[in-house]
């Protein structure tokens, strides 16, 4: 987080021009370009959701190694890193098993060489060491894409609006245990549907599926998409 500079309302605006979907086919980004505005994205979640896109379409552009050195040398080579884990993301959900993938993750294993995670921190600034008095949601609900490399976050930067088999989970099995104990003090019968909806998207329904029904103190009911889980007692709060 040491040496970032924050960037001001017009630097912002002129990068998401350049990265925007609209225009970014016929945008000349530089690789000094992309290594600040990830540093950037720390700062302004939009355009963290603008460069997954825009590198998710347009990273074959970019000669890895020359990057790699580039990236290195910022202040946090680490932000790009959590980026790639989104692109990852929407990439995979093309399919895991395709030539495109393929390719995509040996490219973005050679920028992530020699990158060691940050102390854990808040990825988004100014917010930085977290607290757990004020940051306690957020670090429960973390994504795994942001503690890979040593960070706090909940933003969701790849934007996935579809549930498909090729999605991952985004949650441990911890915070997903944590959340489903959550919901059940708030619900006394609910489904996959409210479960995923909770977790904010950030799970597939096949996993949503298995924690419901390992869980001792919900009984399903119904064998369809429909089924519904009731729960049999109240929780008890040593397992809060």
């Amino acid at each position: 987080m040491k040496g970032i500079s924050l960037p001001s309302s017009d630097e912002i605006k002129t990068a998401y021009q350049k990265v925007d979907p609209i225009f970014s086919a016929k945008s000349n980004v530089s690789a000094a370009e992309l290594v600040t505005w990830s540093q950037w994205s720390r700062a302004d979640a939009r355009l963290g959701e603008l460069l997954v896109r825009f590198l998710s379409d347009h990273y074959r552009k970019f000669e890895p190694f020359s990057l790699r050195q580039e990236n290195l040398n910022s202040p946090c080579p680490q932000a790009i890193c959590v980026l790639l884990e989104f692109v990852d993301k929407r990439v995979r959900e093309q399919g895991p098993s395709t030539a495109l993938y393929r390719l995509f993750k040996s490219w973005s294993q050679i920028l992530k060489e020699d990158v060691a995670k940050v102390q854990p921190q808040m990825f988004f600034l100014p917010y930085g060491f977290p607290k757990p008095s004020q940051d306690l949601k957020t670090i429960q609900r973390s994504l795994a894409l942001y503690e890979q490399w040593g960070f706090f976050g909940r933003e969701d930067l790849a934007q996935s609006k579809s549930q498909s088999q090729n999605q991952k989970t985004l949650l441990s099995a911890e915070k997903r245990r944590d959340l489903l104990h959550e919901l059940i003090q708030k619900q006394a019968q609910l489904t996959v549907e409210d479960y995923i909806y909770f977790c904010g998207g950030n799970i597939q329904r096949r996993t949503a599926e298995r924690d419901l029904a390992a869980h001792p103190f919900l009984k399903k009911t119904g064998h369809t998409r429909g089924a519904k889980y009731k729960v049999k007692k109240a929780l008890p709060v040593e397992n809060l």
